[in-house]
């Protein structure tokens, strides 16, 4: 899928593709790749639909209060706690205060949560990733490198 600008014309993104055909196939490559290390690894169970709707109030009951949790600890308040099911993120924050928080958190670590609790807190102060707020996370989340690491080697849509 290629996405472009509107007022992209198809002979600028044809030429756009062409210019970069030896980085696309390289990472298809390296896609194809982890697909079929992941096909061998150890089988997993389909969650049913029923699997699912537990996993999710489970999260719905769980999240807000480890976000009350956080948020006191890194000086901020927030406004609303959604649960959500994002394509690509873990978490985010508005500049309103509102903490949105993928509902797959229950199947990462505590730390890993942890960490991801502290990183949306700390945007409530530092609405960006600028050293200031990189120091804010480490102080209230000492091992946020590895944790981030993880987080940004899991897959969220595999359900």
């Amino acid at each position: 899928i290629v996405r472009a600008p509107y007022q992209a014309s198809g002979s600028y993104i044809e030429q756009f593709i062409a210019d970069r055909t030896d980085w696309i196939v390289e990472h298809l490559r390296k896609l194809e790749q982890k697909n079929r290390q992941c096909n061998d690894a150890l089988p997993v169970k389909k969650l049913s639909n029923n699997d699912i709707k537990k996993l999710a109030d489970k999260a719905c009951s769980y999240i807000p209060g480890r976000v009350a949790h956080f948020a006191p600890l890194v000086g901020v308040t927030y406004g609303r706690i959604t649960i959500r099911n994002q394509r690509t993120r873990w978490g985010s924050c508005s500049s309103r205060g509102h903490v949105r928080i993928h509902w797959n958190t229950v199947f990462v670590t505590k730390s890993e949560r942890d960490y991801l609790y502290t990183h949306e807190a700390a945007h409530l102060t530092e609405m960006n990733h600028s050293p200031r707020f990189w120091q804010l996370v480490e102080v209230h989340c000492p091992g946020y490198k590895r944790a981030r690491t993880i987080l940004h080697s899991r897959t969220l849509g595999f359900l």
